[in-house]
């Protein structure tokens, strides 16, 4: 039987304070252009009352105070490190990186590789896995292409491979939040120890990490509840959300629309009556209440009054804060007064005497004066704890598929047509398309819907085959379509649909059929850059005859190249690189040729005969 909430008379109006409103500038000021992005505790505003998990986990780590000695920026594309003076200790040379943890920071090279840096630069870990978390006590999670997750430590060596698990988390106080997914493919989450022992099983809805000893979890109807580290609830599931307990002891609770605060008994502390609030990370904590944001004490009196339009929290025992007022972002102290005054398009809070602050799109540091120890010159600087708290499998056994879907691709055929050069005759006599090819025709295309489902999660949409020259011509006089036989194939594009498990497993899938392609044609499997950033590019040149599969969610892919100029110019399109030349100037699909136009094929097409 669930615990009851306690009941608590209706609280009397909260106390304001003497202080008075803080009054910025006079000056007039642009409308800012971007909108106001504070850390820490305002990137856990706890508005939304069904923040996901992967939410809350990153959000677990912002109490713990940064490695603030090497800061990354990035500049042009690149991320490199600059130390508090401005100058740089690392050059700008990754596509990615995050703050120092553990001592390591967490660089991705221009292949999309991750891997660890010490603060000289050095790769301690190579840069070899598709996903990687930041170091937290001592261990992170990798991912290698196509495979589990896995723990490591500072070294690299690895501690255990989590093959049960669809996605993990970073540990806190031991524990490593991860899940799994039920026969609804619905997440149940749970927590495995630094041995990789599973200490509680998945059965929860949502989580959030430890902290001080006690876990948020939501149970299958959405009602949160905090448990033990041995999985018994020490607060029942009633809530509608819930924060963390941090210093103060005290954690957000949501009922109805309303949020107020709790003790690790579960009893309210202060009743719910806000709109929106933060974690007590000191002895503050903010909340909203008619659309603006203030600060109260872990009594629910306002210590600095709701008066600002956006606000972060004091964190990191720097004694400022971040407020918005007239679409600018300044600091104010804790008796809320400005210490800088409302200037900046953008800030974070205050770290060891600075704050990152943006102006114009540009990003510098500040120290607590509000001078600029570094100009804003970086086209961004990576927020504390941002990303990479979490990994997800990548394992996918994808024999049974390519068994089934490749059974006719050989060296000497593909689709069980000649790989030398496919005509329409050849598509026009093909068992699966005999019968579907006619109504499906126009000029350079022929589109023909599959619905053939491969496995349990994966299903063959769609192929479709283009044509360098027209595929027939039509007579008006006679009424009678005569068809180019002979007209060949440039390429053929084989569409699929991705469901369940399968559907977070494109990229995988991917890599598998790349190399199952290759056993079978030869030749090289290469990544390719791509600027659709959601999706996993291949490639595979194997001399006349090349391949492309790209995998995005619950999508699939593969390209197969008869014509060397098609494929060239398909990689130009897919890269964006003007670098890639080709000397194509045929006529394109939609366009009409000869004497033939869509709207006569579309007409006519199920009347006329003339068969190949």
């Amino acid at each position: 039987m669930e615990t009851p909430l306690n009941e608590v008379p209706t609280p009397p109006e909260l106390p304001q304070t003497e202080n008075p409103t803080p009054q910025p500038p006079a000056k007039k000021r642009k409308k800012w252009l971007l909108p106001v992005i504070i850390g820490g505790g305002a990137a856990f505003l706890l508005v939304i009352a069904g923040i996901i998990a992967f939410f809350l986990l990153r959000s677990s780590n912002l109490p713990f105070k940064p490695d603030t000695s090497l800061i990354p920026v990035m500049n042009g594309d690149q991320w490199g490190y600059i130390n508090k003076k401005g100058n740089y200790v690392i050059n700008p040379q990754f596509s990615d990186a995050t703050w120092f943890n553990n001592g390591l920071a967490l660089v991705a090279n221009e292949e999309g590789e991750y891997g660890f840096i010490d603060k000289k630069g050095n790769y301690k870990i190579p840069a070899q896995y598709s996903q990687a978390t930041i170091f937290n006590e001592g261990l992170a999670f990798v991912v290698k292409e196509g495979g589990y997750p896995t723990c490591i430590d500072r070294n690299g060596n690895v501690e255990f491979e989590f093959t049960m698990a669809e996605g993990v988390g970073c540990f806190q106080e031991g524990l490593a939040p991860f899940y799994t997914l039920n026969n609804d493919n619905e997440a149940q989450w749970g927590f495995v120890d630094k041995k990789g022992n599973v200490v509680i099983n998945p059965q929860f809805a949502y989580v959030h990490s430890f902290s001080n000893g006690l876990a948020a979890v939501a149970n299958d109807k959405e009602k949160w509840g905090f448990i033990n580290q041995e999985g018994t609830y020490v607060i029942n599931p009633q809530f509608d959300n819930v924060g963390n307990f941090y210093k103060a002891g005290i954690a957000p609770f949501k009922s109805g629309d309303k949020w107020g605060y709790i003790d690790k008994k579960g009893k309210y502390v202060i009743n719910p009556q806000f709109e929106a609030v933060s974690d007590f990370y000191e002895n503050t904590a903010m909340v909203m209440q008619n659309d603006k944001c203030g600060f109260i004490n872990t009594k629910g009196n306002f210590v600095i009054n709701p008066q600002f339009e956006n606000s972060s929290v004091f964190i990191y025992g720097e004694g400022l804060a971040a407020v918005a007022m007239d679409d600018k972002v300044g600091f104010i102290d804790e008796k809320g007064r400005y210490v800088i005054n409302p200037q900046f398009d953008m800030a974070y809070e205050f770290c060891d005497g600075f704050a990152i602050v943006g102006s114009d799109e540009k990003y510098g540091l500040i120290n607590k004066k509000g001078n600029y120890i570094v100009n804003p010159q970086f086209e961004n600087i990576k927020m504390p704890y941002l990303d990479f708290s979490m990994v997800r499998s990548e394992y996918y056994d994808a024999s049974k598929f390519l068994k089934s879907f490749l059974s006719n691709f050989s060296s000497s055929q593909v689709d069980g047509m000649p790989a030398s050069s496919i005509t329409l005759s050849d598509i026009a006599s093909h068992d699966e398309y005999s019968a579907s090819w006619k109504e499906n025709l126009w000029s350079r295309s022929l589109r023909i819907k599959r619905n053939e489902e491969i496995t349990d999660d994966i299903t063959l949409n769609a192929v479709e085959f283009y044509f360098l020259s027209t595929t027939y011509s039509y007579d008006w006089w006679s009424y009678n379509t005569e068809y180019n036989a002979d007209a060949a194939c440039s390429h053929i594009a084989y569409e699929f649909d991705l469901d369940n498990k399968a559907a977070s497993r494109s990229s995988s899938i991917a890599s598998s059929l790349c190399n199952k392609l290759k056993s079978i044609y030869g030749g090289t499997v290469s990544n390719v850059k791509s600027e659709y950033t959601y999706a996993s590019v291949k490639k595979i040149e194997c001399g006349n005859l090349n391949f492309i599969v790209l995998g995005s969610y619950s999508e699939l892919w593969l390209y197969v190249y008869f014509d060397k100029d098609t494929y060239k110019e398909a990689l130009h399109d897919i890269t964006a690189d003007d670098e890639v030349e080709t000397e194509i100037t045929e006529t394109t699909d939609w366009e009409a040729t000869d004497s033939t136009d869509s709207t006569t094929e579309w007409d006519y097409m199920d009347s006329v005969g003339g068969d190949i």
